[in-house]
């Protein structure tokens, strides 16, 4: 129950802006200002922490220092109001207010500072700088819920590194993580700031395409390939890529699936030679036509053609060939 209400008025608190936070922690430091005019010899120091908390925790370190200041002068002009001592008593209240506040907003901006810190690292693998698999489900989570939420389609392409073991063994574990580095940043270079690269082993990666379909999946992932090619053969690495990518016109269950799927398809690939790519294509609107129920749709990217429901679709290239021969053969007519 506690857990429950803190989380809500956390979430809450988080989506409001910088600048009405600031603005309800000077609200609170007014009110309190004026109720503790009200009480007179009654000290309500500590409630005073409730708005330089809120500012320091959720908006930074320089405002959390301006509201302990306000609230300490605050408080200052309610005792020379209220209380009618010496100038030498009213300053040592001051000094020693002043410094247990700003102390307290300083720890609170640093608590989450450190916070968030600690947050970024729970998510990036300490190798590649790139995401690791605890974030990725997460990132994979939102994916398939806005996926059957909004019924829009998204990739998912899984990547291994052909022979890296062989890197390791000949010429050290440092040349390896140099060449993890490299990958991970060339994938990272080549995507939109939408999509997500992911470490989830050692030498495995997964990228999540969002909003991208079959045709624009794969072009993508070719691009990709032939960067990645270029990137090993520069450095004289002799690795190659074993890629299975699913493309989802329906969201599946659950991200285990989902990665078992593209990760079955990436095996075959390195059963069959390594060095290849497979695509899986889940379509739904046919399928729902047909009453029938999903089944998966291979794409097989070494130049045949793709078979599903008696329907024969070929790749691009062969399809530029038979157009340029039509345009040729009308010019001659």
């Amino acid at each position: 129950m506690y857990n429950a209400i803190h989380n809500r008025i956390f979430e809450y608190l988080e989506k409001r802006s910088k600048f009405s936070l600031l603005a309800l922690g000077y609200i609170l430091v007014a009110m309190l200002a004026y109720v503790d005019y009200l009480t007179g010899d009654f000290s309500i120091i500590l409630f005073y922490l409730i708005p330089i908390f809120l500012v320091g925790w959720f908006v930074n370190k320089p405002s959390a220092i301006l509201i302990c200041l306000c609230a300490s002068i605050s408080s200052l002009f309610n005792k020379i109001l209220t209380h009618h001592t010496t100038v030498f008593h009213h300053s040592w209240d001051f000094t020693i207010e002043t410094t247990y506040m700003i102390l307290l907003g300083m720890m609170f901006a640093t608590l989450r500072e450190k916070h968030d810190q600690e947050k970024r690292l729970a998510r990036i693998d300490p190798l590649t700088r790139v995401l690791n698999r605890r974030y990725l489900y997460e990132i994979a989570e939102q994916e398939i819920y806005r996926s059957r939420r909004y019924n829009r389609c998204f990739s998912i392409a899984y990547l291994d590194l052909d022979n890296f073991k062989g890197i390791n063994d000949t010429r050290g574990h440092h040349v390896g993580d140099d060449l993890l580095c490299s990958v991970a940043a060339t994938i990272t270079e080549n995507l939109r700031c939408a999509d997500t690269v992911a470490r989830i082993g050692g030498d495995e990666f997964v990228v999540v395409l969002p909003e991208t379909g079959a045709e624009e999946a794969r072009l993508v992932m070719a691009k990709l390939q032939g960067k990645l090619m270029e990137r090993m053969e520069a450095k004289k690495w002799p690795v190659s890529f074993s890629v299975g990518m699913v493309t989802y016109y329906s969201a599946p269950l659950s991200v285990d699936e989902m990665l078992k799927r593209a990760d079955g398809l990436m095996y075959e690939v390195k059963s069959q030679g390594k060095n290849g790519f497979r695509h899986e294509i889940l379509e739904t609107g046919m399928i729902r036509e047909l009453s029938t129920p999903p089944r998966p749709v291979r794409w097989i990217s070494s130049g045949k053609t793709l078979l599903s429901g008696g329907f024969t679709i070929s790749p691009l290239s062969d399809l530029r060939k038979k157009r340029g021969a039509a345009q040729k053969d009308r010019t001659i007519r």
